[in-house]
């Protein structure tokens, strides 16, 4: 799987600086850098590869795009870096945010979604 480098890094011998990709197909090595927050997952994705649910709560005239929230257990069940970066992503101010107050703003942020 393919993750952003979050600080200097050196993984199978290469060495990564914050925001290099880096591809990690060691899932035990992957679990202990994204652990330590060395390395974060793509915005919207787990470690594992699955990308988040979008619970949707309303249909535009578009049919093809819902406009909903992420899944607040999904959110729950990520490392606190990983919440940090999407939340970044999102537009969300971060600034001293726990990661249960992460949780909360992210899954308040309504998001389209392709269906």
């Amino acid at each position: 799987m393919i993750y952003t480098a979050n600080s200097t890094v050196t993984v199978e011998g290469k060495s990564y600086r914050p925001g290099d990709s880096v591809d990690i197909q060691d899932a035990s090595a992957a679990k202990e850098l994204l652990a330590v927050g060395f390395i974060v997952t793509r915005p919207g994705e787990y470690a594992s590869g699955e990308t988040l649910t979008v619970d949707a709560q309303q249909e535009p005239e578009d049919s093809s795009i819902a406009i909903g929230h992420l899944n607040k257990e999904e959110l729950e069940a990520m490392p606190k870096a990983q919440l940090l970066t999407l939340a970044e992503n999102m537009g969300l101010d971060t600034k001293d945010l726990t990661k249960a107050k992460l949780v909360e703003a992210i899954a308040a942020a309504e998001v389209q979604a392709e269906v």
